[in-house]
């Protein structure tokens, strides 16, 4: 009769031990799942762009290597979300955003596979409303050109892009490569 309740005791220990697997690998499957819904979030307004953490405020050249910044301004409406504040051309950022957005998805998409890669430009955001003054002088834009794009290699700046189609066409030329 003890021998019996010594198996039973090291039955009990083994099913303990399945179920806690189980339940470790099941864990970890449900983490994994809750990243990967994180990464596939898409980009459609500027406060994604603003939860992603993905808005520079000081310097838009202090990142390394090769990215582009998307320079915009926008304040908060009476709901509390980010609308563009330049009325002058309204019709260029509502132009410009569906491609903008789609880079920012594209770049979250592929930029594990593709970080490292030459072609591979990440992008960041610039709300000129809320950030430092200077930046739109450095560049010489005025509030009446944003939406602009601007290209940044290290601490150099390649390019500044006002124009609807000159950022549509950097932005979808580097999503085809």
């Amino acid at each position: 009769m003890a021998k019996e309740n010594i198996r039973k005791n090291r039955l009990d220990f083994k099913v303990l031990v399945f179920w806690c697997s189980v339940f470790i690998v099941t864990a970890i499957f449900a983490v994994l799942f809750a990243i990967r819904i994180h990464d596939t979030k898409i980009f459609d307004s500027y406060e994604d762009i603003q939860s992603a953490k993905l808005n520079l405020v000081y310097d838009i050249t202090g990142e390394e290597g090769q990215y582009f910044v998307y320079i915009y301004s926008a304040k908060e409406n009476s709901d509390g979300k980010l609308v563009d504040t330049n009325k002058t051309d309204i019709i260029k950022a509502n132009e410009v955003l569906p491609t903008v957005f789609n880079y920012f998805n594209y770049v979250r998409r592929n930029e594990r596979v593709l970080g490292d890669s030459e072609t591979f430009s990440k992008i960041y955001g610039y709300n000129a409303k809320t950030a430092r003054d200077g930046v739109l002088q450095e560049l010489d834009l005025e509030l009446d050109q944003l939406p602009a794009l601007v290209k940044v290699n290290g601490s150099i700046i390649d390019g500044v892009y006002t124009k609807t189609s000159d950022i549509q066409k950097q932005l979808t030329s580097l999503m085809k490569k």
